[in-house]
């Protein structure tokens, strides 16, 4: 890589440490998403026991907080629903960005795509007798 990129051995250390302290902070961030995740069905738990407790309830100052809970609900659902939908995507996992590593090896960025495309080609038809066993 040294070579590659046309860096000293030091710099280029000092690259790859700078990537992974980029990735270690993106890291802490999808780890505090998938919190907020965890968190949203802990609330709406409790926001369905608080209206199961209110509905069987006859007080009519209770009630009046019924259709607040029942909008918390919904809105977590939503709040959970989209969180989900990101994590299903892909959002939350972390990447170098081609761009660095683009500029760090001194080629283009479709060119760090197609090599990783091939890499993961090479990686699977490897995996693939391993299964089969």
């Amino acid at each position: 890589m040294a070579d590659k990129s046309g860096l000293g051995l030091v710099d280029l250390q000092v690259e790859i440490l700078r990537f992974r302290e980029i990735l270690s902070i993106r890291e802490a961030e999808n780890i505090e998403m998938e919190d907020k995740i965890t968190s949203l069905y802990l609330s709406i738990i409790d926001l369905k026991s608080q209206i199961e407790k209110v509905s069987k309830s006859k007080d009519p100052e209770s009630l009046r907080f019924l259709d607040r809970f029942e909008h918390s609900l919904q809105k977590k659902y939503e709040q959970r629903r989209k969180l989900i939908e990101k994590k299903q995507k892909g959002h939350f996992l972390v990447r170098t960005p081609y761009k660095e590593i683009a500029k760090l090896l001194g080629i283009s960025e479709g060119g760090v795509s197609v090599a990783l495309i091939r890499i993961i080609e090479k990686m699977q038809k490897r995996a693939l007798p391993l299964l089969g066993s």
